[in-house]
């Protein structure tokens, strides 16, 4: 295997603080953009009429176009650089498809004046972004506990310390380890790189039998199931929870080494302890005695 070079603390800090303002500014602008394509979206199915006759009709429908193209260049970087990761297609490219459609929704909804979905794929970006802001928060949160040289001890596993256990060791901290260590990928991550080619086959084959053997339009078709097809709770679920343990590990100048570490303190684990363990020095003392019978 070809080595690969391992960040000091320092050099990871930096790098994962620069992308953070970044992408603040672009959850912010998408939000934005989501409230405006939400109240436009009302506004059409309600049949509300409190705007200038320029907002009437099909021309609403464009607005929201409009919106939605908006947000795509916003958020231009999370379309086109995360379709493919290191090692397979990432749920990027299902919100790509989604947008597609959707966006050639529009021309059809212009004409039968009905809403399309930009509104929704607001939404879906802004968990993709809250779930990168996290992701990025948590790293930059742990590598700044490194980067203070405040760790006096470490723990790590070692196979087979009673009878094919797994066990844990207190060891001195091994912070090259940590650092190469510390952007493992996740459960969630590796369900999702195949989750994500079969989705988005299975979609077109599913949009295709629909829009045919249903007699449905083929772009409203496409816009519900690659819609559908965005796995939500797994964009956030361990970037969430990385996030705020992170935060709380922080408190007491400490650090997990991401989802390596989680793995590591999975599950059942034998530990070695000795007398300093158990009656740590100073914190035994005898309070009196009593004799009985001698």
């Amino acid at each position: 295997e070809e080595e690969t070079a391992v960040l000091h603390p320092e050099e990871a800090y930096q790098l994962y603080a620069k992308p953070l303002d970044e992408i603040g500014s672009r959850l912010i602008l998408t939000g934005l953009f989501t409230i405006l394509s939400l109240f436009f979206t009302l506004y059409m199915s309600q049949g509300w009429t409190f705007l200038p006759e320029l907002f009437s009709g099909g021309t609403t429908v464009y607005v929201l176009l409009g919106l939605l193209c908006a947000m795509v260049l916003v958020n231009r970087k999370l379309y086109f650089r995360q379709w493919r990761g290191e090692k397979g297609l990432r749920p990027a490219l299902l919100l790509g498809l989604a947008t597609l459609f959707a966006a050639l929704d529009c021309f059809t909804a212009a004409k039968t004046l009905r809403p399309p979905f930009p509104v929704v794929i607001g939404g879906l970006l802004m968990v993709f972004l809250w779930g990168d802001y996290d992701r990025s928060l948590a790293l930059l949160t742990t590598v700044k506990v490194l980067r203070a040289e405040t760790l006096s001890a470490g723990v790590s596993e070692v196979q087979d310390i009673t009878k094919g256990s797994r066990g844990l060791i207190r060891t001195q901290p091994d912070v090259d380890r940590f650092m190469a260590k510390l952007e493992t990928r996740d459960l969630t991550e590796r369900a999702l790189r195949i989750y994500t080619p079969a989705a988005a086959i299975g979609g077109l084959v599913l949009t295709l039998l629909i829009s045919l053997g249903l007699k449905q339009d083929l772009f409203w078709t496409g816009s519900l199931v690659f819609l559908g097809s965005v796995p939500v709770v797994g964009l956030l679920a361990f970037p969430r929870l990385f996030c705020l343990l992170s935060s709380r590990l922080s408190g007491a100048q400490a650090a997990l080494c991401g989802y390596h570490g989680a793995e590591v303190f999975g599950g059942e684990h034998s530990i070695l302890i000795g007398d300093d363990d158990i009656f740590p020095p100073g914190a035994l003392t005898l309070n009196g005695f009593k004799v009985y019978s001698g």
